[in-house]
């Protein structure tokens, strides 16, 4: 933990204890099924690398196939030359300086594993103007890395065949999916004055590249 609560205080500019960056795990902000990926990765239990050394018959899967590298989550992430895999970081930071305010001030962070380890503890980041921003932020990385983790995981033990430009086109499609669900849920607050900083927060966040219907938004179609 120390050397997660280094890599974002020399990145984000902000220290958060190790009692938040737990407590930021049960997050409103973070879905459930990331916050359990979460606690496995700040564990070391998620099923990588070294653990399927220790299972007969599946050794092999402790071993990248595209790069024969043992796998870490660092790997998965930032390292393995599987085609898509740097395509969908890069579409992530071109989403991020199409939708953010002022991104010239906001200018997007490359995440680290260990920055993402922290980042469920961190309210308002030093090098973001607004904790909406911040917000935006850990909610953007957070869900990149779940759903690279989520393909790595159909095509290691799913075995599918999925290449680069399914890659893009998948996390595209629920990128979407979450900023109009996101947009939903803050419809259905029975609170008027909720429901509106809700969604002022929301166009705040992604006004530039939401279409307003009757009581719904849907994404419109973005450079990337």
């Amino acid at each position: 933990m120390k050397e997660t609560k280094k890599e974002i205080g020399e990145t984000l500019k902000v220290y958060p204890t190790e009692t938040a960056i737990w407590k930021g795990l049960k997050s409103p902000h973070i879905q459930r099924n990331i916050s359990d990926f979460m606690w496995k990765l700040l564990h070391g239990r998620l099923k990588i690398g070294m653990f399927w050394k220790q299972i007969p018959k599946y050794e092999e899967r402790a071993h990248c196939k595209k790069c024969g590298h043992i796998e870490t989550m660092d790997h998965i992430l930032f390292v393995c030359e599987k085609e898509g895999r740097e395509e969908i970081w890069n579409e992530t930071e071109k989403l991020w300086n199409e939708t953010t305010p002022e991104a010239e001030k906001n200018e997007w962070v490359h995440p680290s594993t260990m920055l993402i380890r922290g980042l469920g503890g961190i309210k308002k980041a030093g090098v973001f103007e607004s904790k909406e921003i911040t917000e935006k932020y850990v909610k953007l990385v957070l869900e990149t890395v779940w759903i690279l983790w989520k393909l790595r995981n159909e095509m290691v033990i799913g075995e599918k065949k999925i290449d680069g430009r399914q890659m893009r086109e998948r996390w595209r499609k629920e990128i979407n999916h979450i900023i109009e669900t996101t947009y939903a849920r803050a419809l259905k607050q029975k609170s008027k004055d909720k429901r509106m900083k809700e969604i002022e927060k929301i166009n705040g966040q992604w006004g530039k590249i939401i279409e307003k219907g009757k009581g719904k938004i849907e994404v419109k179609e973005w450079k990337g």
